[in-house]
């Protein structure tokens, strides 16, 4: 469990750097800004790749299964980066990581 906690950790950090990145940016700033698209794109990738490496009890755990999404998301970006929509992209980012982190927060705090 303690090294699941670390990837956790690295986790918030990835979600942490995705809300300070977008503080302040509304969509149509995001949309037109390809540098701001490609690096949270990497980041919520970034996310889902360590939750890949979260244990099958933290994974199979009703406070894991939050994290099941992320990796599908992140194998998404991977494979279909040429063809993201990154207007969903930021809608991930604005709506559904933060409710990642509180995730990542409780399963740390248990």
């Amino acid at each position: 469990m303690d090294r699941d906690k670390q990837i956790l950790e690295r986790i918030k950090e990835e979600i942490d750097f995705v809300s300070e990145t977008l503080e302040g940016i509304d969509r149509d700033t995001f949309l037109a800004n390809k540098t701001l698209q490609h690096a949270i794109a990497m980041a919520t990738l970034n996310i889902g790749e360590w939750a890949k490496h979260l244990s099958d009890q933290t994974l199979l755990s009703e406070k894991g299964s939050a994290f099941r999404p992320a990796i599908r998301t992140r194998d998404l970006y991977a494979h279909g980066y040429a063809i993201l929509d990154f207007e969903q992209v930021y809608e991930t980012a604005i709506c559904d990581l933060p409710e990642l982190k509180e995730a990542a927060s409780n399963i740390i705090n248990s």
